[in-house]
């Protein structure tokens, strides 16, 4: 019997056999991920490595290179190339096609860690970045509204990022731009020559007492009691009362003697505008797993709800929603 007989005579088996293939098919069209790249794993790793105040050439010459020639003999490696600017190296990784780029990872590790214990002190250990086309944003939200920085990126982390971080879906919330709280000490150095203090001085002392230490355990009976010594700063003033040295009478000198506290704020080296306004944008990347589409609908509509507790003045400026253009593809496509 062939195909065609059977089909004529089996009508019913063939029209019941027909339709669980449509219900399958739309229920694998209903379940499918999608995503604007495919999930595609390269296999090259960049090691991102600083040293705060060196110039290019100082950061070219004892980190990068030494960096390099440490890495040169991983196995399966194609190419390595290095970029030094100010306070940072970027050194850029490519393994052979087929690599087991964790696998790769793990022997530069290994190769870095002969290196750094030459590097000098200040050289930051070398942070290792797998290049994962999976880990691209979904949505890019530039927000603004408080012209105090500092206050906005509280805000942000405390009110949005903190919900957007539990639901299902999302692999992480970054929060980037915005100035950063740093106490200052702004030393005197005429009182500090007249009161005989130096520098180092001040350095030491508030390093020993911004500290809490364990204090050891009282038994008492069947209970036992945690002792803790509580040292860190928890105002300015507490900063300025701390001991800093003695006159060469004996007499105790403060640090509000030979310096000023400020609370300020770091030195800026970026800056983040959306529409002008100085703000911070907030980026929200998914699990490998999820859907691109449904969790930047869920994320953007958890937004529209947390907008309408934040105050009126914050404003939410979209830059880039992963999507939206998966969504004009997909249309573009099927027409």
């Amino acid at each position: 019997m062939t195909i065609s007989e059977f089909s004529v005579k089996r009508s019913i088996s063939i029209l019941m056999f027909a339709l669980i293939l449509i219900v399958m098919g739309l229920w694998s069209l209903s379940t499918m991920k999608l995503d604007l790249l495919p999930d595609i794993e390269m296999p090259t790793l960049t090691v991102v490595t600083s040293y705060p105040g060196a110039a290019s050439e100082e950061i070219e010459r004892i980190v990068s290179e030494p960096l390099e020639k440490g890495v040169g003999t991983v196995t399966n490696l194609k190419s390595v190339s290095s970029i030094s600017k100010e306070n940072i190296s970027l050194l850029t990784i490519e393994f052979i096609s087929g690599t087991d780029t964790n696998v790769g990872a793990q022997d530069v590790r290994d190769a870095m860690d002969l290196v750094v214990s030459n590097l000098p002190d200040e050289v930051n250990r070398p942070i290792i970045v797998k290049m994962d086309v999976s880990q691209m944003p979904v949505l890019v939200i530039g927000i603004s509204g408080i012209e105090d920085t500092i206050a906005l990126k509280n805000l942000v982390d405390d009110k949005i990022s903190d919900r957007l971080k539990r639901m299902d879906g999302v692999g992480s919330v970054m929060v980037m731009g915005g100035d950063e709280r740093e106490i200052q000490v702004q030393m005197n150095h005429l009182k500090m020559q007249e009161l005989g203090i130096s520098s180092n001085a001040i350095i030491s002392s508030l390093g020993a007492q911004n500290l809490n230490l364990p204090a050891g355990i009282i038994d008492e009976g069947q209970r036992e009691y945690l002792l803790r010594s509580i040292g860190e700063f928890d105002s300015i003033s507490d900063i300025e009362s701390i001991i800093v040295g003695a006159t060469s009478y004996g007499e105790p000198v403060y640090l509000h003697n030979v310096a000023e506290v400020i609370d300020g704020k770091k030195e800026s080296r970026s800056y983040m505008r959306t529409d002008r306004e100085q703000g911070v944008v907030l980026m929200v990347t998914k699990q490998s797993s999820a859907n691109s589409v449904s969790v930047a609908k869920k994320v953007k509509n958890e937004l529209e709800k947390i907008s309408k507790e934040l105050p009126s003045n914050i404003i939410f400026y979209p830059i880039m929603d992963q999507g939206k253009e998966v969504s004009t593809v997909i249309a573009s496509t099927s027409t």
